[in-house]
């Protein structure tokens, strides 16, 4: 949820319930007084000035919610960690498979060299299979 998404709800609420959310930020609370006795003095009506800088204080607060997040990255970097952990998956079950057919390759052809296998395997891949085969080991 951003900025742009927040706003509208907030401006929904009457007044005196946007600067009482304000008071949960420990930054915010003499602030929090502050528009409260100018609430209060104002005669709890409406004015312009008031609300607007209501306003620049829930954004200060909307802030103060989200800098960890921002700082950190973690909003990012999550979806990032899934999308990679996915990919690895994918990989290392390609990797088995051309190991597999390198391996039965090379008890046909005991003499062909890796990049000879991989072009088997795949020739549009050549060099990315040839580095993930491995010959087998011989048993003596």
């Amino acid at each position: 949820m951003n900025e742009e998404d927040i706003l509208p709800t907030l401006l929904a609420l009457a007044p005196s319930a946007r600067i009482e959310r304000l008071r949960r930020h420990a930054q915010l609370i003499a602030k929090a007084d502050e528009l409260a006795d100018w609430y209060e003095t104002t005669y709890r009506r409406a004015n312009a000035v008031l609300l607007l800088a209501i306003t620049e204080a829930e954004k200060t607060a909307y802030w103060l919610d989200v800098r960890p997040t921002v700082t950190t990255g973690t909003r990012v970097r999550q979806p990032f960690a899934k999308a990679n952990a996915d990919r690895k998956r994918q990989a290392i079950a390609s990797h088995a498979l051309w190991q597999r057919k390198a391996a039965t390759l090379w008890a046909k052809h005991p003499g062909m060299s890796a990049t000879s296998i991989a072009r088997l395997i795949d020739p549009k891949h050549v060099d990315t299979v040839r580095r993930h085969i491995h010959r087998p080991t011989k048993i003596k």
